[in-house]
């Protein structure tokens, strides 16, 4: 049996599995080669082409090779709900960050003062509120 044989009873093992049709992966490799064997005549060419040795050591290294996937995607689902924890308290510390700047009575006093300071240039121009305030343009007395 070559190796593309072995992947494709594979797959299917594993296809069985993840839609519960087989509980255990023994009795899913059981399945896939029954359904290919009767397909596909794997299971005479198996019996023409190897001893029963090499068969169980492709086997068991098939078993090995999906239990470090099966292990692998835990991993990284585990790795992805790290990141999306991380972002959300990411997310609640920019807000967070946000709303004392705006509750600061200390930021709010040096507001506060800046607006009263109206006689500094603010722009590079040299030019300060006061210099273009509407009562010099405009006059409202008698």
């Amino acid at each position: 049996m070559d190796i593309n044989k072995v992947q494709q009873l594979n797959q299917m093992a594993m296809e069985l599995k993840k839609h519960n049709i087989v509980i255990s992966k023994d009795d899913a490799i059981g399945q896939a080669e029954k359904i290919y064997g009767h397909e596909n005549e794997y299971s005479r060419e198996a019996v023409h082409m190897q001893n029963a040795n090499e068969f169980e050591e492709m086997r068991k290294d098939v078993r090995k090779l999906t239990i470090g996937m099966q292990h692998l995607l835990q991993d990284m689902q585990l790795m992805k709900q790290k990141q999306e924890e991380l972002e959300k308290q990411l997310n609640d510390a920019r807000v967070g960050m946000s709303r004392q700047r705006s509750n600061d009575p200390q930021q709010t006093l040096n507001n506060e003062a800046a607006k009263k300071d109206s006689s500094k240039p603010i722009d590079r121009n040299n030019i300060a509120p006061a210099d273009v305030s509407v009562e010099k343009f405009f006059y409202f007395g008698k």
